[in-house]
């Protein structure tokens, strides 16, 4: 049932959108396991999406994440992080009063985002030659000497020549990190592309080129809390993985036959009914094979619902 919610919702708007929506919806109706669920499956689609992910979605995770921990009664500290790394995101999020009627919880939401205000930047690591690629870091692009907050970030690239977008999640401590290298195809960084588009972001800091040194506005914060490993249910990842294998055969599959179809000289085509035959069983391969990609990506997601809270 759960898979099925999800392959419908899928088809009308982005993995990662959907699966948050339905966790919100499950906290609302008091089911916390399948919510929890449900955030760890959007965490990890996250970095696969093909579009560049918007900070008032990504801080969602951590929204909801620190409503339910409030609802159970975890520490308040535990709290107060995970609302701080929603901020670290996504500084102008909003309280869900949807979620949780607005009381304590609502206001040390709010102090925790003047808090956050003031926590020292970290150097987001562009490097200066890039080509055409283009480097998002919580939805907003980033040039080199750019700094973003401490905390973990949603890393992006969308990569030249139609290549796609790929993304990784960092806090840049990693000394290995290589934007580049998430570009399957690498980056010819001898092109050069000139961007005259406004900053966009500047709420994120004074400027995105300004120096990354700290701001001591207020004491320094606590480490952003290290991320659980993700735990999923080996069966549905593999189910998900063979579903997904299909879904490529059947659309390489498609792509042969309408090969097939375009060529003028092929002998299998004498009559119109051989062309409506060769059309039907084209058109059919299409279909089964965005049915199965849609299915992969449930069975992805109830892996990720199978291992409770």
């Amino acid at each position: 049932m759960l898979a099925t919610t999800l392959l419908i919702a899928s088809a009308a708007g982005g993995t990662f959108e959907v699966t948050l929506d339905a966790a919100r919806d499950k906290i609302v109706a008091g089911d916390l396991v399948t919510a929890a669920g449900y955030i760890r499956a959007a965490k990890s689609f996250a970095p696969t999406s093909p579009d560049i992910l918007e900070p008032d979605d990504l801080g969602r995770i951590w929204l909801y994440r620190g409503m339910m921990a409030s609802m159970v009664g975890e520490d308040e500290g535990e709290v107060m992080d995970l609302w701080r790394q929603a901020f670290v995101v996504s500084p102008e999020l909003q309280w869900e009063e949807a979620v949780m009627a607005s009381g304590p919880e609502r206001d040390l939401f709010e102090a925790l985002r003047q808090e956050v205000q003031g926590r020292p930047r970290v150097d987001a690591r562009v490097p200066e030659l890039i080509g055409a690629a283009v480097i998002y870091v919580d939805g907003g692009k980033r040039v080199a000497g750019d700094g973003v907050r401490e905390g973990v970030h949603l890393g992006q690239v969308t990569c030249p020549d139609e290549q796609g977008t790929f993304g990784v999640w960092t806090d840049f401590t990693e000394r290995k990190l290589d934007w580049l290298s998430l570009c399957p195809d690498g980056v010819d960084t001898a092109v050069v592309v000139e961007d005259d588009e406004d900053d966009e972001f500047g709420d994120f800091g004074p400027s995105f080129g300004d120096s990354v040194a700290a701001v001591d506005v207020f004491e320094p914060l606590p480490p952003a809390p290290a991320e659980p490993r993700v735990a999923a249910s080996t069966p549905l990842l593999l189910s998900a993985g063979g579903t997904a294998l299909l879904s490529g055969g059947l659309y390489l599959a498609a792509l042969s036959s309408r090969g097939q179809f375009n060529d003028l000289t092929n002998p299998e085509l004498q009559s119109a009914a051989d062309v409506s035959a060769l059309r039907k069983q084209t058109n059919t391969r299409v279909y089964l094979s965005a049915g199965a990609g849609v299915v992969a990506a449930g069975l992805y997601t109830a892996a990720f619902l199978d291992v409770g809270f």
